[in-house]
């Protein structure tokens, strides 16, 4: 039936047909490029995406190490800004300081420091001061712990 139809149309009518037919042909050819294309852009997003995922994995991995390393240390541990403020600090510098460990966060250092003196002179005998050169410029803490050749009786 088709095959009729063609056969009744004029040459340049058959022409037109036949030029539609291979544009046709050439649009499907470019639609299959680039469904090849995108094909391959999944693929390599895919292997991106798993790389990104097993980087993510391994840091979480080693921020959990530090973070317990920080937070379980059998020695007190304090992160300060610049001016002094307790951005973190583990369980022991809770202890140390005879504080929750949650009021500590985002308090001035500089208010700890006769708890620290007094725990200092009652366990080692030592003292600790506090100076800052001024506003923004930190504080340094001297800490004086005699030596001693036999054990401190308390």
């Amino acid at each position: 039936m088709l095959h009729e139809y063609m056969m009744s149309l004029t040459p340049e009518q058959q022409e037109q047909i036949g030029e539609i037919g291979d544009a046709i042909a050439s649009s499907l050819d470019s639609l299959e490029v680039a469904y090849e294309r995108m094909q391959t852009s999944l693929d390599v997003s895919d292997v991106i995406e798993q790389e990104l995922l097993e980087q993510s994995e391994s840091g979480f991995i080693q921020y959990q190490r530090y973070y317990d390393l920080f937070h379980f240390a059998p020695d007190a541990c304090l992160l300060t800004d610049t001016k002094g403020l307790i951005l973190e600090a583990n369980q022991a510098a809770a202890m140390l300081l005879n504080v929750p460990h949650h009021y500590l966060m985002g308090k001035p250092l500089v208010v700890y420091v006769p708890a620290v003196e007094r725990h200092l002179v009652e366990l080692h005998g030592g003292t600790i001061h506090a100076t800052s050169p001024g506003v923004g410029q930190g504080t340094t803490f001297k800490v004086k712990l005699p030596l001693i050749d036999k054990p401190i009786n308390t």
